[in-house]
């Protein structure tokens, strides 16, 4: 006797393709219309149809916020990296107070081993206290 093969049958879509196309395109008109419902931009009350749609003059839009300098802290500590590179600490190790009196206290031994010049020292001692301020 010959075998005979059961035929697959094909599973049928849960969701009709045309179904879901209907239902995409709803979707999409009622976020539209909610959009229009919900935003009434300025002075646009009485208007209607084309008029509606006009740009807005420059005046209304929001003056941009005081430029300020991008400053870099790559560490995250207060510090700038511009600061610590001049005062010789690790731009990308947090800083801490202990970390800069030990700074303090190795560029005092290199001025009094005659490494550094009294007028390098004072720079040296005046940007360790502008670090200090900053990481406070």
């Amino acid at each position: 006797m010959a075998k005979r093969r059961r035929r697959k049958e094909k599973k049928k879509p849960l969701i009709n393709p045309q179904v879901a196309a209907l239902f995409g395109v709803g979707i999409m008109i009622i976020s539209s219309l909610a959009y229009a419902i919900l935003y009434k931009p300025p002075g646009s009350e009485s208007q209607s149809g084309a008029e509606a749609i006009e740009a807005q003059p420059f005046e209304t839009f929001p003056e941009p916020l005081a430029e300020q300098p991008l400053i870099s802290d790559s560490d995250g500590d207060g510090i700038t990296d511009e600061l610590e590179a001049e005062i010789g600490t690790d731009p990308l190790v947090r800083d801490t107070p202990a970390s800069l009196e030990e700074r303090r206290s190795q560029i005092y031994q290199d001025y009094v081993a005659g490494k550094l010049s009294l007028e390098a020292y004072t720079e040296l001692s005046k940007k360790l206290e502008e670090a200090e301020k900053l990481l406070r």
